[in-house]
Formats: C-alpha cells, sequence, structure tokens
C-alpha cells in the first residue's frame, strides 16, 4: 500500500498494514491522510532518526528520515501536535483551525 502526501509517496511497512490495519482504515475512510505537511521535525529514537509530520487533515505520520516508508500514522493530540509545531525548522505556533481539527478528529475516534 502506498500514501502520497504532496509530492512524497511513502509505503507503508509491514507492521503498519498488518498491525495497525483498524486505524488504516478508519484513518483513510473516515478522515484522510491529508495532502500538505504543515509541521515536521526529527527525533532520534532507539530504531534511529524518525520524522515526525503532521498533515493538513490532522494526521501524524512517522517515517524513517532516510527512507520513504510509512512506519505509522495516527490522530494525536493537540499536545503533542504543539510540540510537532515548536520543534519544527520554523517554529510557528500552531493555528486554532489545526487546534479544532484535531480535536474534531480526538472526538471521532473517543
Amino acid at each position: 500500500m502506498t500514501i502520497c502526501i504532496g509530492k512524497t509517496v511513502l509505503t507503508a511497512s509491514k507492521h503498519f498494514e498488518e498491525d495497525r490495519k483498524t486505524r488504516l482504515e478508519i484513518i483513510g475512510n473516515n478522515i484522510g491522510f491529508g495532502t500538505a505537511v504543515l509541521a515536521s521535525c526529527v527525533q532520534d529514537t532507539p530504531k534511529g532518526k524518525r520524522e515526525y509530520l503532521l498533515t493538513d487533515s490532522g494526521i501524524m505520520i512517522i517515517k524513517p528520515i532516510d527512507k520513504d516508508i510509512l512506519i505509522t500514522a495516527y490522530v494525536p493530540n493537540v499536545t503533542q501536535c504543539q510540540q510537532i509545531y515548536s520543534k519544527s525548522k520554523s517554529r510557528m505556533v500552531m493555528p486554532y483551525w489545526v487546534v479544532r481539527m484535531v480535536q474534531i478528529n480526538q472526538e471521532y475516534f473517543l
């Protein structure tokens, strides 16, 4: 399975396709993965550097920094989004419409 975010084409990892199948279906069928990245940052993890991407549909995508592989995607909470915005290169303040979209996504998943 592949997912397009802007000009980036990500191939879903086996873990995501198999272990997160329900989440994949809910995001894909109800919210959408988004078409653009609003904010991103890189973090070190025990498995290497990971890029965290917040899309314009309010979905958080995690991928390796050096590969176009989708490790996971999820509906973040507002605090998680604010962390990505604060760590992004431009150090932007998260717009209200993003806050609201994330809240709506959270309500849908609860």
